[in-house]
């Protein structure tokens, strides 16, 4: 049986880890180079983790749960969902910056670690899926978006946009800023979905954001 502090440990060298990956990506740190620079042993390293295929799914079990308490601490704190919508791209564009500083790691997770890239896909996915149905459905409910939508297929239609405008491929990073796709994905949801209402709100909230910048 783990003990509390033994816990902690094993937390901590999991969140570690996973910034090591997100800086550097996941095919160049061997178990090694992983103990080197968390300045631990590799007898440390190993008495928790059995080798690096393990590690690194574990972080990405550790994301996961950190993603779904972001979501659900956004929820909480914005009632209006066009309110939710800008904070939701607001963490979007933070979350994503590891992704987009190393392009390549989503690919290198998929072939060194189908495992793990599997994990990601599908739960990243669902809890994603799950929070946008729920705001959609919210956003009915107040008015601020159009009843007679289906939620099942805007839904989806919204996940996959999220992922698309992250995909490199699709939109290379000296060619797109990536809070501008980001802007014209909300842009493009909230004025095809959203009520007369929802729309004018919309706009309020867009013009308070561009006047900032």
């Amino acid at each position: 049986m783990k003990t509390l502090v033994s816990c902690e440990a094993e937390s901590k060298i999991i969140e570690d880890t996973h910034s090591l990956i997100n800086k550097h990506g996941v095919k160049v740190l061997s178990m090694d180079e992983i103990a080197r620079l968390l300045s631990i042993s590799k007898k440390t390293l190993y008495k928790y983790f059995q080798n690096k295929k393990e590690l690194v799914l574990k972080c990405f079990k550790h994301r996961h749960n950190q993603m779904l308490k972001d979501i659900s601490i956004l929820e909480n704190k914005h009632e209006n969902i066009i309110d939710l919508f800008f904070a939701m791209d607001d963490h979007i564009i933070n979350t994503s910056k590891s992704i987009r500083k190393n392009p390549q790691m989503i690919e290198n997770l998929k072939k060194y670690h189908p495992e793990s890239f599997k994990f990601m896909n599908n739960l990243r996915k669902l809890a994603i899926v799950s929070a946008v149905s729920r705001i959609v459905l919210k956003g009915i409910e107040q008015g601020l978006l159009r009843k007679e939508i289906n939620v099942e297929i805007v839904t989806e239609l919204i996940v996959s946009n999220i992922y698309t405008i992250t995909d490199t491929k699709i939109f290379p990073r000296n060619q797109y800023k990536f809070e501008h796709l980001v802007k014209e994905k909300r842009e493009l949801h909230l004025r095809g979905l959203a009520t007369k209402r929802g729309v004018n709100y919309f706009e309020k909230n867009q013009k308070i954001e561009n006047d900032r910048k």
